[in-house]
């Protein structure tokens, strides 16, 4: 990540370090810290970020956050208060998607932590379903507790079957292919079957998570045999290819290390 302004890097090392009397001198005297997007030449989820997303490792730099990382993000969000800019309810929302999606936060003890602080400052509970995409169940539920709307994805994600055959009659065939791309991800065979039984289109890309590959794609790099033929027999296909690496489910199980699967899923394709 390349960032030219020295003020700005100052900035980020204060955060790295937790350094909250350095940080709360930066601010004060450099408001356009707080308001400009920092062109960082990055692509993707943290292509020009605002200071505050820095709080949450994510993406990671230093595979660790501050103990007082919370303390942190208050100090940044009351200069903000301060400042009131356009774009607060923005930085403030982003950053609850960045935390509750983040390995590292969790792994810091502190994930929960500062969801709890951004939804007390005003953050909407943001990202549940990318949330329960990247397996960080105990913070989608964080976010159910703050107001997430609860969603067929999330639902069959974190075992929640009543809620899930609840929402399921209404739900449309992208919002089951959503459901069985991220429940074959996370190696869920009664989620997987509850979705194929009410009609999920095994074939059927998610429009929004995992969009590249399917089902099958996903099982398959879990190496859960059963839950593949569990798709197969509901019609998935062995042999179609996905959209980022044009691998076939079996190059999938092959390329995670699962061979026996590998060869089991190249017959009849």
């Amino acid at each position: 990540m390349q960032i030219s302004d020295p003020i700005l890097n100052d900035a980020i090392a204060a955060i790295d370090a937790g350094d909250v009397t350095s940080l709360d001198a930066l601010l004060s005297a450099n408001p356009y810290l707080l308001t400009n997007r920092i062109a960082n030449g990055e692509d993707g989820y943290f292509a020009a970020p605002y200071l505050l997303w820095f709080v949450v490792e994510n993406p990671i730099r230093n595979e660790r956050l501050p103990p007082n990382i919370v303390e942190v993000a208050d100090t940044i969000i009351a200069h903000l208060d301060r400042l009131a800019p356009p774009s607060r309810q923005r930085q403030l929302d982003y950053t609850v998607e960045l935390a509750a999606t983040g390995r590292v936060p969790r792994e810091c003890g502190v994930q929960l932590a500062l969801i709890d602080a951004l939804v007390a400052h005003g953050a909407h509970a943001c990202g549940l379903d990318t949330t329960v995409v990247h397996g960080e169940l105990d913070a989608a539920r964080r976010l159910i507790h703050h107001g997430a709307p609860l969603t067929l994805t999330a639902a069959i994600g974190l075992g929640l079957q009543e809620d899930a055959a609840r929402l399921l009659p209404s739900a449309d065939a992208d919002a089951r292919a959503d459901a069985l791309v991220v429940a074959a991800s996370l190696g869920l065979r009664e989620g997987v079957a509850m979705l194929l039984a009410a009609g999920a289109d095994p074939n059927l890309r998610s429009a929004r998570l995992h969009r590249h590959a399917t089902a099958l794609h996903e099982a398959a790099l879990t190496g859960d045999q059963a839950l593949c033929d569990l798709l197969v027999a509901a019609g998935a296909s062995r042999s179609i290819h996905d959209d980022l690496w044009n691998g076939t489910p079996s190059g999938w199980a092959q390329h995670a290390g699962h061979q026996a699967l590998a060869d089991h899923l190249e017959v009849h394709q």
